[in-house]
């Protein structure tokens, strides 16, 4: 466990928002590669550096047992949108919103039969 108290697992980047409606927690951590530091910031799998501009997905456990998928998006640069647009695609990777700071979406997991867990 992180200091953050759950574990979690980076995802694949080919994983983002890909339909899993018939996958587990456990299938997922198996792919996934275990995160050791206190931030959940995309880590190039070669190299190991960190770009804390880049999106990730991640499968996470919290130390009270929910289960789900983080996925941590890019940061929002700008943040004068015009009121009334609509919103088209991907949020999580829209760079413009009504205040700066980072994207981030979730889903969550629901329980099946045994300790395997499926998406919502």
């Amino acid at each position: 466990m992180t200091p953050l108290s759950f574990q979690a697992w980076q995802l694949p980047d080919e994983m983002w928002k890909k339909d899993r409606a018939k996958v587990s927690i456990n299938e997922l951590s198996q792919i996934g590669r275990e995160v050791t530091s206190d931030w959940l910031l995309f880590t190039d799998p070669k190299t190991l550096a960190v770009d804390p501009n880049a999106r990730a997905p991640f499968v996470y456990i919290t130390r009270e047992g929910t289960q789900g998928i983080l996925y941590v998006g890019i940061p929002v640069v700008d943040d004068s949108p015009k009121l009334g647009g609509v919103s088209r695609g991907d949020d999580e990777l829209n760079p413009i919103a009504f205040r700066k700071g980072r994207r981030f979406g979730m889903k969550g997991l629901v329980p099946t039969l045994g300790n395997d867990q499926k998406e919502r």
